[in-house]
């Protein structure tokens, strides 16, 4: 593995934390009037922020450190160029449909709401409408950046996969199941072509517990390997990190 964007993004964060901490001693010493106030709130907020970014991020690089260590994988996988443009043309469709039909249920909705409140109320209704146009365009959006980013991801990073049983590390993206409370829910060995390794985590969010598919392909020749790697799994399925 040539890099490491865990670490990269918690560096990146620490740094805007002490530029902002310089900003706050700055605006200290000078007199702008109430903008002053108000930069500085911003500034500390920018600084908390960062601090616990860079250490979030600082954790989760240390742990791709150690999933990618002889010591803690248990599979290296490379892919041919055939393969792996094979396996990132397949998650791409996957990814733009299953995108599209979210687009459907939450634009579909936000319309809804907005149409109703025409109806209860013409004129305050309208904006109400408005902005629940603006809000299905910027879903729109969402919907269209994150296939397309993710799919550049997989053409642009190295055609090779990290297993641990732990989490994935593959396209440059870290999969932890082991850590702020998420755990594995299941895997398995899914026939096609190629065939793949899914796994399926969930994560606490800020409301909600959501989980996640990561989707791994084996290469040729690697099918029993990969089928022996599920009894890996058996004693993290379920278990909660701490």
């Amino acid at each position: 593995m040539s890099s490491n964007p865990p670490r990269t993004t918690a560096i990146v964060w620490a740094i805007l934390s002490f530029i902002f901490l310089a900003a706050i001693a700055i605006l200290f010493t000078v007199d702008i009037g109430n903008a002053g106030f108000a930069l500085i709130f911003v500034s500390i907020i920018m600084f908390i922020t960062g601090v616990i970014t860079s250490i979030i991020y600082g954790g989760r690089a240390r742990k791709l450190t150690q999933l990618v260590s002889a010591e803690g994988r248990l599979v290296h996988w490379t892919y041919t160029t055939e393969e792996w443009s094979a396996y990132t043309a397949k998650e791409f469709g996957e990814q733009k449909s299953f995108n599209f039909k979210l687009f459907l249920i939450i634009g579909g909705i936000a319309l809804a709401v907005g149409i109703i409140a025409v109806l209860l109320d013409p004129e305050s209704g309208l904006w109400v409408l408005l902005g629940m146009v603006v809000l299905t365009l910027i879903i729109a959006f969402t919907a269209w950046f994150t296939a397309w980013y993710n799919h550049r991801q997989n053409i642009a990073g190295p055609g090779e996969s990290y297993i641990s049983r732990e989490g994935v590390f593959i396209s440059r993206q870290l999969h932890l199941w082991n850590i702020h409370g998420a755990f594995l829910r299941k895997a398995k060995y899914i026939e096609g072509a190629p065939p793949l390794l899914e796994f399926t985590y969930a994560a606490p969010t800020r409301n909600v517990i959501e989980e996640r598919d990561v989707r791994v392909p084996v290469p040729k020749g690697e099918e029993a390997k990969a089928r022996e790697l599920l009894s890996q799994f058996s004693t993290v399925l379920g278990k909660k990190a701490d």
